[in-house]
């Protein structure tokens, strides 16, 4: 946006000319919160219904989702809270229909699989030239010590 010579001094450090009111501001602020609401509810959603999948396969958990919003100084908080149960007994009924062949979690995709497969090979590849730099690293630290 091209700065005028005339109206420089109305100009903020971000190029905009005009200063917003603050009830313009207020206004922004709760559709940029109902915004990331909607948004957060469509995550809260999706849980929703893997939850009740997961129920339908007789694993028998429970969850507590809440919301807050907080104001800080700086701006605003929303923390989004899932907790999620898992009673002993449930462990100890998987483990038995397991056992027993009565029983199975599902497997992911096999795209999925190779994508992580593929993800694992490359930590395993950074981790070994990492641990290769540091040794190589701490041989030149012990050889410049003995002078």
């Amino acid at each position: 946006m091209p700065s005028s010579t005339k109206d420089s001094s109305n100009e903020s450090p971000a190029g905009l000319r005009y200063k917003p009111h603050p009830v313009e501001i207020s206004l922004a602020k709760r559709d940029l919160l109902n915004f990331v609401l909607q948004e957060l509810s469509k995550v809260d959603g999706y849980w929703r219904f893997r939850y009740r999948e997961i129920i339908a396969k007789g694993i028998g958990i429970s969850f507590n989702s809440s919301t807050d919003i907080g104001e800080r100084e700086d701006g605003i908080v929303i923390t989004h809270t899932l907790e999620i149960f898992v009673p002993r007994e449930i462990w100890e009924k998987i483990a038995w229909v397991r056992k027993n062949k009565m029983f199975r979690f599902p497997k992911p995709h096999p795209v999925i699989r190779q994508r992580d497969r593929e993800m694992e090979e490359v930590a395993e590849y950074e981790e070994k030239e990492i641990s290769e730099e540091i040794s190589k690293i701490e041989s030149e630290e012990e050889g410049g010590e003995g002078d």
